[in-house]
């Protein structure tokens, strides 16, 4: 669950980016916005689980619909078994440390980490408890799977059929396509967009090769 991303932020830029986050979304302005924005995308971890499958506005609109949560010490932020979909969010420490697990098998996640993500990506319950385990609470940023399913599922699901094996991009082998063959399959896509045709790859018209010449 979760890694460490970059460095702590100083105290009063992280005291900033909670009082932005105790905001409700719709009350923020472009400042703090772009406040949030400067400080998710500065952490590794939240390129390798998010920003990867995702452009820059698209993350920028995913950051825009961050929420807050503090968890006072040894109290749940979720527990085994839990699906409620309204609970089933990845989420960020921001400051403190949360315990992950049952009985003597616990794994503690600390400042500046993910946590939460997998059962929210697969749609599943919770597989084990997760307790605040810092004597001053937790402070967590947070994303519900209504947010993801909106923003970052879609262009996830674009990616693998893209680049995926025997995706968009591959021939029946599984191998690259060229680049002559690349331009003629957009071309192909585009023409059918442009007509509001359903999408066939196979069509070899004289529209696609015009508009694959222009390309």
């Amino acid at each position: 669950n979760g890694g460490n991303g970059g460095d702590d932020a100083p105290e009063q830029a992280m005291n900033d980016v909670i009082d932005i986050l105790k905001k409700p979304p719709k009350e923020r302005n472009r400042i703090d916005i772009d406040c949030l924005v400067h400080f998710f995308e500065g952490f590794t971890i939240m390129s390798e689980d998010v920003d990867k499958w995702s452009g820059e506005q698209t993350f920028r609109a995913f950051i825009t619909e961050t929420r807050y949560e503090f968890v006072a010490h040894e109290q749940m932020v979720y527990r085994s078994g839990e699906r409620d979909e309204h609970r089933l969010c990845f989420y960020f420490i921001l400051q403190g440390a949360v315990k992950i697990g049952e009985d003597q098998v616990t794994n503690e996640v600390t400042s500046n980490a993910v946590f939460g993500e997998r059962e929210m990506f697969d749609a599943a319950p919770r597989e084990t408890d997760c307790v605040c385990c810092s004597s001053n609470g937790v402070h967590l940023a947070y994303w519900d799977k209504a947010v993801y399913d909106q923003h970052i599922r879609p262009c996830e699901a674009l990616n693998r059929e893209l680049y995926g094996k025997g995706g968009l991009l591959h021939d029946k082998n599984g191998q690259k396509l060229p680049e002559h063959e690349l331009i003629d399959k957009a071309a192909r896509f585009l023409e059918d967009s442009v007509h509001r045709r359903q999408f066939k790859i196979h069509r070899n018209g004289p529209g696609p090769k015009k508009i694959a010449r222009l390309l």
